[in-house]
């Protein structure tokens, strides 16, 4: 099925009245703004780059501030041991009382590269559109939606789905890897991700040796799209040899595993993250 390009202005919150040509198609999001001297500058949110969106709500709290809020058709409440969406804040804003305004948020971790350093990591980069051509909140919120499926639609598209993978992750955390870090790790820096980019995971915390091994040997994969280690490549190397002791290893053998580096070993993810650049 063929997902439609979308383009709309929007204007931008930091200059008051500055404009904002945006396109969505198959290779992101780009954003065309005029400059103070009539000329236009472009720049490209990569596909690649983006992990999700989400289509915000403003709600008054009892002191009469705005806040944004996660809309509740994401449905969010399908996380297990995934750390309350809810508890992801957003920046308080101020809006008049009668906004009708709905608002697309889109997540992204863009390469950038450290000159002083010479070192590339990724930034976190998150693209603030606003919806208010119409007159009323609901008709905001469905083009704001509109946009949301059309990003899902499309990165689904680049992963090489005709739909979006609803299937969950496995997650397996070693608490006792390297520092006894894992689990402090895996919810500052991993859960927040997860949680932008609408991933449901089932999170299983290793009890002894040989538990993540007898644990995948024995557990039914059918409903998950991957395995991720939270811990060293030993934890990696216990879900590998669990995967190739079941009876159908032929087929879980094609399961993606996914490894966080937390253990006093890290060999593997290092690799993994040099070949990838």
């Amino acid at each position: 099925m063929e997902v439609e390009e979308l383009t709309d202005i929007f204007y931008t919150s930091d200059k008051k009245g500055q404009v904002c040509r945006v396109k969505l198609n198959g290779q992101g999001f780009t954003l065309q703004r005029e400059t103070t001297n009539n000329r236009s500058r472009e720049q490209l949110i990569g596909l690649d780059d983006i992990v999700g969106s989400r289509c915000i709500v403003v709600k008054k709290d009892r002191r009469g501030c705005s806040m944004l809020c996660s809309s509740a058709a994401q449905n969010d409440g399908n996380r297990s041991d995934s750390g309350d969406d809810t508890k992801r804040k957003y920046n308080a804003i101020t809006f008049q009382h009668n906004d009708a305004s709905a608002y697309l948020y889109v997540f992204a971790y863009i390469l950038n590269k450290k000159h002083l350093r010479n070192i590339i990591r990724r930034e976190r980069t998150v693209l603030k559109l606003r919806f208010r051509s119409f007159d009323t909140f609901g008709d905001n919120m469905r083009e704001a939606e509109r946009w949301y499926h059309t990003v899902r639609a499309f990165k689904g598209r680049s992963l090489g789905y005709n739909d979006i993978d609803e299937r969950r992750i496995l997650v397996l955390l070693n608490p006792k890897s390297g520092s006894g870090k894992a689990r402090d790790i895996f919810n500052r820096q991993v859960v927040p991700v997860l949680n932008e980019a609408e991933q449901p995971y089932d999170l299983h915390v290793t009890k002894h040796a040989n538990y993540a091994r007898e644990f995948v040997r024995v557990k039914v994969l059918d409903n998950y799209s991957g395995i991720v280690a939270v811990g060293g490549d030993g934890l990696f190397f216990e879900i590998l040899n669990g995967l190739l002791m079941r009876a159908d290893w032929l087929d879980a053998r094609n399961i993606v595993l996914g490894i966080v580096p937390c253990g006093s070993g890290n060999g593997l993810a290092r690799s993994i993250a040099h070949v990838c650049g």
